[in-house]
């Protein structure tokens, strides 16, 4: 899953703080637990990154809404998920969609990398399907390459209005 992606790439980019994170898991720690956010909120933003020293400036206002994202994906979604998305994969039913669709990833994203979008777009239904790939950015194209990307997503919109 891409959780499991994601703690692969903390495990092997963050060898420090995985030892913290697994002895919190050995005192029966969730990853919903203050202690748990706090240490892996000094580490996972640099997995959001092409580079994580020099990027634009992101406005976290509103803030995370841990209510919503227990509810949706349970009291540990850091390792399992067990609330409303339980055993939901989209996968199997995307070549139902009609509508044209345009799937983006950015090349270094380590938190939910190009394998996942590719994957959603080959189970799309040919033909109405897109994919692109930003070369230069991780989870967040957008910021980092913004004229690439609106470029990008004005020309699909253009062609499928």
């Amino acid at each position: 899953t891409n959780i499991d992606g994601v703690n692969a790439e903390l495990r092997r980019l963050f060898p420090e703080a995985w030892r913290k994170i697994c002895l919190l898991r050995e005192q029966g720690v969730s990853s919903l637990d203050p202690a748990y956010q706090e240490l892996v909120a000094r580490v996972v933003p640099d997995l959001e990154w092409v580079d994580p020293w020099n990027h634009p400036p992101l406005s976290r206002e509103g803030g995370f809404e841990e209510a919503v994202y227990r509810s949706i994906v349970g009291p540990d979604p850091e390792w399992v998920v067990e609330g409303t998305l339980r055993g939901y994969d989209p996968v199997p039913r995307l070549r139902e969609i009609q509508a044209p669709t345009l799937v983006l990833t950015g090349r270094y994203d380590r938190l939910t990398p190009p394998e996942v979008a590719d994957e959603i777009h080959e189970a799309l239904a040919p033909g109405r399907r897109s994919f692109h790939v930003f070369e230069r950015s991780a989870h967040r194209p957008w910021v980092e390459q913004p004229d690439d990307y609106f470029d990008v997503v004005g020309a699909f919109l253009a062609k499928a209005s």
